[in-house]
């Protein structure tokens, strides 16, 4: 049996974001390459990237590295992987001998093409004669279906990698996209989701809702909990496309302009809310929609019963906190669990099963994605249910949870957040506490205002009463003739 590493090869491309200052995948070439030096791993990218100065990271590939000398030896080391750099004419030969626009990098992540095919062949077949060993898997960042083409020509495992929508920016934790196939796969998704329905045992951990999102959120956000039971104050909000959003342009079911009309037919504009994600030129929507900027998208969606969105990850953001999402494509991940197109008002929410099986079977833990031993135990392709457990088992060990014992709300609340007691019954009664008890204040309000109008009706009545015995009396007979003959004299 051979004790030898599996020959991984990370490929940094993007035709469409390269020739800027600091190209949008320098992070992502900064992060490969220290994989590679860390796991003596070759690396293809484009000859630019080379040229930026990157930090040596910590061991999880999360945060720069402060000492100068790794940080020098790094930047040192990687110029080994030049020979198997994208020569930038190679780059521009996939759109015609120019600058790809958006139109040439549709057609790249729709299309095979046969320049990139070839020069990405060279490489690994140097790659291979200088390692004396077979290429076993691709990591990419951005899949296309050249990339596809050469995995299977050369039966090789292509996986794709990126952030999911749990990530430290609304949660305390990030997780990962590890797929065997294009992040947008909805067949893929959904035949492990099928699997895992199929081999799930009584004995595996599932946790409810508000126990995944006491396991996800920063404490600080902990009251989000409480929110979940709470009226939403929009009927829909929207994530819109940004400018130049080819993934939308190739996946959408629906253009935006048909979205935003049927919208103005189902809702009033005070029912609408919009969030962007990169602001646009020009203003999106109904001027009189509410524009949010919250500080984490997180605090938006619990203001929306509806999510609406085309090929963002926002819509498993929605899902997890318990929110109608209409996701206007059949080829993300989530697709298969949403509303895929835009024709009712609909009110369905998914099931904590599917929000389970993402969270620990379908995404994987950050620390996890660059691991070597991690991504060899997944190339012998292990069940969809060890998956599972061995996700769960180390983000719970992660945050301090014992595995071996029945995990509660409580439980989380208590052993990962440090809440006292007080704290965690707030939380653990959530917003049906403090709502019922709001209703009941309302309640009493409403009850004193009837009391108060009884009383005053009450003290009308007595007059009336008392003005209708006057009127019988000899008082008002007399002014009755006084009055009449008044009215003959005039």
């Amino acid at each position: 049996m051979s004790t030898k590493k599996k020959l991984v090869v990370p490929i940094v491309f993007d035709a469409f974001h390269y020739y800027t200052e600091k190209p949008l995948l320098s992070w992502v070439f900064e992060m490969y390459s220290n994989y590679c030096v860390n796991n003596n791993m070759p690396l293809i990218a484009q000859e630019n990237f080379f040229n930026q100065e990157i930090n040596a990271l910590n061991e999880t590939y999360e945060k720069p590295n402060e000492n100068i000398k790794e940080k020098k030896k790094l930047n040192e080391e990687i110029q080994k992987f030049k020979k198997y750099s994208i020569a930038n004419e190679e780059t521009l030969s996939i759109s015609g001998g120019k600058r790809a626009t958006l139109k040439d990098q549709i057609n790249f992540i729709s299309n095979t093409n046969t320049n990139y095919i070839k020069f990405i062949n060279n490489k690994l077949d140097k790659i291979e004669e200088d390692y004396s060993q077979k290429v076993d898997v691709i990591l990419t960042w951005s899949w296309n279906p050249s990339l596809e083409n050469i995995a299977k020509q050369r039966n090789l495992q292509l996986i794709t990698q990126e952030l999911s929508s749990v990530r430290k920016v609304n949660y305390r934790m990030t997780l990962s996209y590890f797929s065997f196939a294009d992040k947008f796969d909805n067949d893929y998704c959904l035949n492990l989701f099928y699997k895992f329905q199929k081999e799930k045992q009584k004995s595996l951990k599932m946790l409810s809702r508000e126990e995944l999102l006491a396991l996800l959120l920063y404490t600080e956000d902990l009251k989000l909990i409480k929110e979940l039971q709470k009226p939403p104050i929009y009927e829909l909000g929207i994530s819109p496309p940004f400018k130049n959003d080819y993934l939308y342009e190739i996946y959408k079911n629906e253009s935006l302009d048909k979205t935003l009309a049927t919208i103005n037919k189902m809702f009033t504009p005070n029912e609408v809310t919009i969030r962007y994600r990169i602001e646009p030129d020009t203003e999106i929507g109904n001027p009189n929609w509410y524009l949010d900027n919250s500080s984490r998208a997180t605090y938006w969606i619990l203001k929306c019963k509806r999510i609406l969105t085309y090929v963002s990850n926002i819509a498993f953001d929605a899902m997890l906190f318990g929110k109608t999402v209409y996701l206007l494509t059949d080829n993300m991940p989530f697709s298969f669990k949403s509303i895929n197109h835009f024709q009712y008002k609909d009110e369905s929410v998914v099931d904590t099963e599917y929000l389970n099986f993402m969270i620990f079977g379908y995404f994987v833990p950050w620390d996890l994605m660059l691991n070597q031993e991690y991504i060899e135990w997944r190339l012998t392709n292990p069940p969809i249910i060890d998956i599972y457990t061995k996700h769960q088992n180390y983000i719970f060990d992660k945050v301090g949870i014992d595995n071996t014992k029945d995990i509660s709300l409580r439980w989380i609340l208590k052993t990962t957040h440090r809440l006292k007691e007080k704290e965690i019954n707030d939380i653990e009664k959530y917003s049906e506490y403090e709502f019922i008890e709001s209703l009941k204040e309302e309640n009493k309000n409403l009850q004193e205002e009837i009391v108060n109008n009884k009383l005053k009706i009450e003290s009308l009545t007595g007059e009336v009463e008392e003005f209708r015995s006057f009127k019988k009396g000899k008082i008002w007979k007399t002014l009755e003739k006084y009055r009449r003959v008044k009215s003959r004299v005039t």
